[in-house]
């Protein structure tokens, strides 16, 4: 089998999961692997591999497509904080994986270990991407990440709905948006609850994010080393 190329990996663990009980534990982590059984709707071949979890409240997702890493950070936490009013912190390591072992947990590759190295060493945050250090964009990454973060830390649960329901790349008009809310709001409402939420924000840097085409600046900066 080839290597994947450059690829994303996420790892996450679940805030405070401590201080759930089983039963609140079982849907959370429901909820996070329906999540990403979503985001395999988006393009063929994006999720390779199913979620895995590993010690409980802790889990994995890789994705083939590195631009759609950011998107699906968000994606996935704004529908725990929708439905379970808990968050998950999630460390996006970018990079080549090498050919995948029978699981994720014992896949390799500088994806998995920047993953796997920047969820141990994150502390107050709960979003960061992280790049191979001599990667021109890395630092630039890293700062949407955070600014990224910065504006999910001020959601309600309806925004956070919101924005979940905008963020698929097949997402309607806020009219219908509006419609297929439980119990249906107007479209008046899902505009004043996105504007609450920062979504012009958030989707000027998803944009920018995804217009990247990290297989070529992966290769450019190898070049150039």
């Amino acid at each position: 089998m080839e290597a994947l190329g450059v690829c994303a990996v996420l790892t996450g663990d679940v805030v405070a999961s401590q201080s759930l009980s089983r039963e609140s534990l079982d849907r959370v982590r429901s909820v996070i692997f329906e999540s990403s059984q979503q985001l395999a709707s988006w393009s063929e071949g994006l999720v390779p591999r199913p979620l895995e979890f590993s010690r409980g409240d802790t889990w994995q997702l890789l994705l083939r497509d590195p631009s759609q890493a950011l998107r699906a950070s968000l994606w996935i936490r704004s529908e725990l904080l929708h439905r379970c009013a808990v968050d998950t912190r999630i460390a996006v390591g970018l990079g080549a994986v090498l050919p995948l072992a029978d699981t994720l947990a014992k896949s390799g590759g500088p994806a998995f270990v920047l993953s796997g190295q920047a969820l141990d060493e994150m502390a107050a945050r709960r979003l960061t991407i992280v790049l191979p250090p001599l990667m021109p964009l890395a630092v630039w990454a890293d700062l949407s990440a955070r600014l990224c973060d910065a504006l999910v830390a001020s959601w309600t649960q309806r925004q956070a709905q919101l924005v979940h329901a905008v963020l698929s790349p097949q997402a309607g008009t806020q009219s219908a948006i509006a419609a297929q809310l439980v119990p249906a709001v107007t479209k008046q409402a899902v505009g004043k609850g996105l504007r609450a939420a920062q979504w012009a924000a958030l989707s000027c840097a998803l944009k920018v994010f995804e217009e990247n085409d990290w297989s070529l600046l992966f290769a450019e900066s190898v070049d150039n080393q």
